[in-house]
């Protein structure tokens, strides 16, 4: 397992349903919780990419490594694209990059190693010696996201929508229902990191 730090460099710029969507699924026909509807799929996307480990818009990452690894996985599938070459700090503590590597994204998660004869070069022994930076999310759209993605996030803000309080006095807890969770469990990355 690779010791990583990770950060969104670049955030999506839609949710993978909109408030239409969820207002249809939830049969409101008013404006009046516009606002807490339009949080509450916010809230949702983020619950429904940390229970998966995806990311499910477009979005940019940096990498942040403390060495070069043997293999390089990459947190967030799925991969659309390494978007420029690898950085890192040499042992003279120099700025420089690499480009002698490939990326196999026919799987999860996607890894980068070094070109066939390459190796990777040495960094100066240091937190965040290397970066990189990548795309990944299925796609610029909310139609790009799996059907059963979307129709969990829904789930969930129909849930936080009925159940507006943390702590309900004198009633049974409700949970997230299990059909939400099993569809998000069934599009999970693993346990990788």
């Amino acid at each position: 397992m690779q010791d990583f730090g990770l950060t969104i460099y670049v955030e999506p710029v839609i949710e993978p349903v909109t408030l239409a969507e969820v207002k249809n699924f939830l049969r409101i026909t008013d404006t009046d919780d516009d606002v807490l509807l339009t949080q509450q799929i916010a809230a949702a996307r983020r619950h429904a990419e940390k229970e998966t480990r995806r990311q499910l818009i477009e979005a940019t990452f940096k990498l942040w490594l403390d060495e070069f690894p043997e293999t390089i996985y990459l947190p967030r599938p799925p991969l659309i694209s390494v978007t420029s070459p690898i950085a890192y700090t040499d042992v003279t503590g120099a700025a420089a990059t690499f480009t002698n590597y490939q990326v196999t994204q026919g799987r999860e998660p996607a890894i980068i190693e070094p070109a066939y004869g390459y190796s990777w070069p040495s960094t100066l022994a240091q937190r965040e010696a290397v970066v990189i930076t990548y795309k990944a999310g299925y796609g610029t759209t909310a139609a790009s996201v799996p059907a059963g993605i979307r129709m969990a996030i829904m789930g969930l803000v129909a849930h936080m929508y009925e159940n507006r309080e943390p702590v309900v006095t004198g009633v049974v807890a409700t949970t997230v229902p299990l059909s939400v969770l099993t569809y998000l469990h069934s599009f999970s990355a693993g346990h990788f990191w």
